[in-house]
């Protein structure tokens, strides 16, 4: 990453570099220019009868003059160099535009036929009267980098100095039209840059480099720690159970939904979807569900609740498949006891095999209620949910999220709600928060509902109070029963 970084640091102030270095090439050439215009304008309104001395004049220790040359008619008669001369004009400009306002770059001249140059040209037509400067353009670009160790680019004013093709050659035009400048970078200069930059970004990317390995250790580290303290907390007895009411669309109470929660005594509340990953990884998940069981007899105990209170479970179908634990048939005769109906609820975050239908339909026998858990969000077919014996099927809140958006999620939301009526499943619609949610999914057909907008998720403490609030009768779709209040045993 470093070099790669440098590399492109290197190119980049490479470009803005040559950029910086034409604008102020132009700038000059074009302060050059103007100057010879100058002693061109000077030249033709001048009355002085000795023309020679005068452009001599105009003409002497002029920074990157070449010289001016006064041509009358096709003779040339006057240099400010060599004073009067006699040269016919096809001898030396035989191709040049010598109209008046001409500015040109030719490659050399007579006197210097391999030195480009730049020619500028005034002339009056009544007279039949021309000047001609020659600037010696090329010399002064050469001197603009003397003092640079490390010259940036090579700038030429004809292409057949340059290497043609080479990567990194770019044109610039100037401000005189007619008048353009060619850059070559030079290699050495973005060399030099990227061996700079490389020095500066090197240790960053080392210390980046650090850091993240250190981090990911520490990562590993708690990831680690973290299992190790899931192990001490059930030792501890950190965890402990939080019911959430589940509810008809007529507003009665039908059952609880039992969800694991864990105080750590350094971290405070964990999430469960930090922790229950974890445990699922590294095969804790049975000891986690023993406890939650444990729990739920601990707190279920000694009560009675009326017929056809449910307590949902999440399951993975895994546990499904090895019969719910070690203390479920336990947790069957106390719930049994209580008047309370389980509810198995399997999760999707596996894939569930093909064969489970004969483990449910043995929960079933005896009693137990399934429903696939968060559905659509996990990886349950739907070919291999047509052949599940199930009871309920719960959408997941993400779904619910959609009501009221007007796109696609919502007519997702409305296939699953009419999938369950084709298949008679009871759905569970979770993570209601809102009313408009709630009427939605009432009129959609939706037989419970569950989510904030009625409970949040209690301990056992407070849940005895809300249900005394709230519980009057339970109902199933098309069926009702009166029941009493909660009693102790």
């Amino acid at each position: 990453m470093a070099f790669g970084l440098s590399a492109w640091f290197a190119v980049q102030e490479a470009k803005q570099d040559v950029r910086v270095l034409a604008e102020f090439a132009n700038k000059r050439l074009t302060g050059l220019i103007h100057v010879a215009q100058d002693i061109n304008q000077r030249m033709l309104s001048s009355s002085d009868e000795d023309e020679c001395r005068r452009l001599a004049q105009l003409a002497a220790f002029r920074e990157y003059f070449r010289g001016s040359l006064l041509l009358k008619g096709d003779t040339f008669y006057c240099s400010s160099k060599f004073g009067s001369i006699t040269e016919p004009k096809e001898k030396i400009v035989p191709l040049w535009d010598l109209s008046n306002g001409a500015v040109f770059a030719v490659p050399g001249t007579p006197a210097l036929p391999d030195s480009p140059a730049i020619v500028v040209v005034g002339r009056d037509d009544t007279r039949d009267f021309t000047v001609v400067s020659v600037l010696d353009a090329q010399l002064m670009l050469d001197g603009f980098q003397t003092p640079l160790k490390q010259p940036i680019a090579r700038i030429r004013l004809f292409d057949n100095q340059l290497s043609n093709l080479t990567p990194g050659l770019e044109v610039y035009h100037s401000a005189i039209p007619g008048i353009r400048l060619l850059l070559e970078s030079n290699r050495e200069y973005a060399k030099s840059n990227f061996w700079h930059y490389l020095m500066l970004i090197l240790p960053v990317c080392m210390l980046l480099a650090f850091g993240a390995l250190h981090w990911w250790r520490k990562y590993l580290l708690r990831r680690s720690s973290m299992v190790d303290d899931i192990q001490r907390g059930l030792a501890a007895d950190e965890f402990y159970l939080a019911y959430q009411p589940v509810l008809t669309t007529r507003g009665e109470v039908a059952g609880v939904e039992a969800l694991l929660r864990w105080r750590h005594p350094h971290l405070g509340a964990v999430r469960p979807d930090i922790f229950i990953p974890l445990a699922e990884e590294h095969g804790l998940m049975p000891a986690l569900t023993e406890r939650v069981f444990s729990l739920a007899m601990a707190d279920f105990s000694g009560l009675h609740f009326p017929r056809g209170f449910k307590l949902g479970f999440n399951l993975s179908a895994a546990q499904l498949a090895l019969g719910g634990g070690s203390n479920f048939a336990e947790l069957q005769r106390c719930l049994s006891a209580a008047g309370v109906q389980t509810l198995l609820e399997i999760t999707e975050r596996t894939l569930i095999a093909p064969d489970i239908a004969g483990q449910i339909e043995g929960f079933r026998r005896q009693g137990v209620l399934i429903a696939i858990d968060d559905f659509g969000t996990g990886q349950t077919s739907l070919a291999l949910l047509q052949t599940l014996p199930l009871d309920y099927l719960k959408i997941d809140k993400c779904f619910v999220d959609t009501i009221g958006r007007d796109d696609m999620s919502t007519h997702v939301l409305d296939s699953i709600i009419a999938l369950s009526h084709k298949l008679e499943y009871l759905i569970v619609a979770e993570g209601v928060e809102t009313q408009m949610q709630a009427e939605y999914l009432s009129a959609a057909g939706v037989h419970f509902l569950q989510g904030f907008l009625f409970a949040r998720p209690m301990p056992i403490t407070e849940l005895l109070p809300w249900l005394s609030a709230h519980l009057r009768q339970l109902e199933e779709p098309r069926q009702t029963a009166t029941v009493a209040d909660i009693q102790p045993a």
